[in-house]
C-alpha cells in the first residue's frame, strides 16, 4: 500500500532519473503542498518545487506584525500582516495573456521540514473592485470581500440545491441542517 504522495514521488523520481526528464521545478496544488514529508523528500532528492499551500497550514516565522520572533502563524494571517507597499508587483506570461499579480517573499519553518523555506504570497487584482459597492483600500478589505463574495455564491448554491445540502450535512455530521 502506497499514499498518493508516495506515488506522487516515485513518478516525479521515474521521470528524472529513468527518463531523463529534465524540469525546472516541480508544481503542485494545495492537496501535495499538505504534506510536509513530501517536500521535504522532493528536497532531499535535489529538486525544486513550487507547492500551493492552504491557508490553514502553520509556520513559524516573524511576520512584520509581530513583536518576537519564530511565532507560528497560519498562512492566511501572513496576508493581512504585510502592508501593501510591501507587495512587488509581477507580471507573468499565461496561455491567457498577460496576468499582474502583487507578491510578498518571506522565510519560515514548517514543522517537519528541514531548516527555513521560502514562502511567496501571492494576491490577484483586478477583479473585486467590480464586485463590490466599498473601497477596498487594505488587503483586509480584499479579504472581507473574498469571504463575502464565496458566502453569497455558497448562499446560492444552498438555495438552488437544498436536498443535496442535506444530504452533504447528515454525511458528514450525522445532522440535518
Amino acid at each position: 500500500m502506497r499514499t498518493k504522495y508516495d506515488i506522487g514521488l516515485e513518478l516525479v523520481k521515474a521521470a528524472r532519473d529513468r527518463h531523463g526528464l529534465r524540469f525546472r521545478a516541480v508544481v503542485m496544488d494545495p492537496w501535495y503542498g499538505r504534506s510536509s514529508s513530501l517536500l521535504q523528500n522532493l528536497a532531499d532528492a535535489g529538486l525544486t518545487y513550487v507547492a500551493a499551500l492552504e491557508g490553514r497550514i502553520k509556520v513559524i516565522t516573524k511576520l512584520p506584525t509581530d513583536t518576537f520572533r519564530d511565532t507560528p502563524h497560519r498562512v492566511e494571517e501572513a496576508l493581512s500582516a504585510f502592508r501593501a507597499e510591501d507587495y512587488q508587483q509581477v507580471t507573468l506570461q499565461t496561455s491567457k495573456g498577460t496576468v499582474v499579480r502583487w507578491v510578498v517573499e518571506f522565510r519560515g519553518h514548517r514543522e517537519g521540514m528541514k531548516g527555513k523555506q521560502r514562502f511567496i504570497l501571492l494576491c490577484r487584482t483586478g477583479g473585486l473592485q467590480g464586485l463590490c459597492k466599498r473601497p477596498l483600500g487594505s488587503w483586509h478589505d480584499h479579504l472581507r470581500a473574498i469571504r463575502d463574495w464565496c458566502r453569497l455564491r455558497f448562499d446560492r448554491w444552498k438555495a438552488a440545491n437544498p436536498q443535496r445540502w442535506q444530504q452533504l450535512c447528515f454525511a458528514h455530521t450525522g445532522f440535518m441542517p
